[in-house]
């Protein structure tokens, strides 16, 4: 343990931070765009769960099949002869294709969160953390049997960071207009902040949960496509996704997310502390195990700072 800190410390304090910002404006920025996007995808997917009462222990099990399968189709276009088309296809239509049965199954997936959570009652945490590891292992089954060998990056040469920040800040506008100015939106809010209060003014809470599930899973996926069209060598095996969850766990803590409060903006500026946090320790080239420690040590003290927030939340309303 003091070895580690004595090279946590040493990172730290004997890094040129001149070099670091140099580095960070000439071009790493791009990366840390590229972190940041998924990131507050996956943080947008948990939002929804956490707002409505819930939790999602699955989403980085979620991630990492969408991310493996999104390296199949883009092998499809590379190596035909490897997989089960024998001609090659298009990049782009790859990717595409890569991109509408992900989020297909996302949404199956989520289905299967929502079936378990609603129908047979099983409490969130345990249906979702049960249901990552059989999406695991579905993901383990794609990867084995259908050869997953090369991991295409699209951008050849050109760096798609931006087209992904876009991609993912047009889906949180999207979600702050869904989240404050539509009757699904208010129905999430109110089924988390009291569920026997929204059930006598007649919300269907079962059917408002299954959408905020159906609709995390989707995004799950897209923020897998999007790790794959990076070209990250973790989507292999789909594995390496569980700091992506726990990040974006942070990132709706720090945003202020629980149960029947949160916002858009808030996740989003959370997402964008925790993405520059990763993308410092990346830079510092601290050990990768490192890195969920710091992500866990943050999930901790947030979760604190949360906890004071509703009791204080609580104490407002009963007066």
């Amino acid at each position: 343990m003091k070895e580690t800190w004595n090279a946590l410390s040493a990172a730290l304090f004997g890094t040129d931070w001149k070099i670091f910002l140099s580095g960070l404006i000439s071009g790493g920025w791009l990366d840390w765009l590229e972190l940041f996007a998924v990131d507050f995808l996956m943080a947008l997917g948990v939002s929804g769960c956490i707002i409505s009462g819930g939790i999602d222990f699955s989403g980085g099990c979620q991630a990492g099949f969408a991310a493996c399968l999104t390296a199949l189709f883009l092998n499809l276009a590379e190596n035909p002869a490897r997989t089960f088309v024998g001609a090659p296809i298009p990049r782009l239509s790859a990717a595409l294709a890569a991109a509408f049965f992900a989020l297909l199954i996302g949404a199956l997936f989520g289905l299967c969160n929502a079936f378990s959570i609603v129908i047979l009652k099983i409490p969130p945490f345990l249906a979702t953390f049960g249901a990552g590891a059989v999406f695991y292992a579905f993901t383990r089954l794609l990867a084995d049997n259908f050869y997953i060998i090369n991991i295409i990056n699209i951008e050849n040469g050109v760096s798609a960071s931006p087209v992904f920040f876009l991609i993912a800040s047009a889906i949180g506008i999207l979600s702050h207009i869904i989240y404050q100015n539509t009757r699904y939106g208010r129905h999430l809010y109110a089924v988390g902040g009291n569920i026997e209060a929204a059930e006598l003014l007649g919300v269907r809470v079962g059917k408002v949960r299954a959408r905020a599930y159906m609709t995390a899973g989707m995004l799950y996926a897209a923020a897998g496509w999007m790790a794959a069209l990076s070209g990250e060598s973790r989507i292999i095996s789909g594995a390496g996704f569980e700091s992506n969850l726990i990040s974006a766990l942070d990132a709706c803590l720090i945003g202020g997310v629980s149960a029947g409060f949160g916002s858009v903006p808030g996740i989003f500026g959370g997402a964008l502390i925790l993405s520059l946090i990763k993308y410092i320790l990346r830079f510092l080239n601290i050990h990768p195990a490192m890195e969920y420690a710091v992500l866990g040590v943050i999930l901790i003290f947030a979760a604190a700072l949360n906890a004071r927030r509703d009791k204080s939340h609580l104490s407002a309303r009963r007066k």
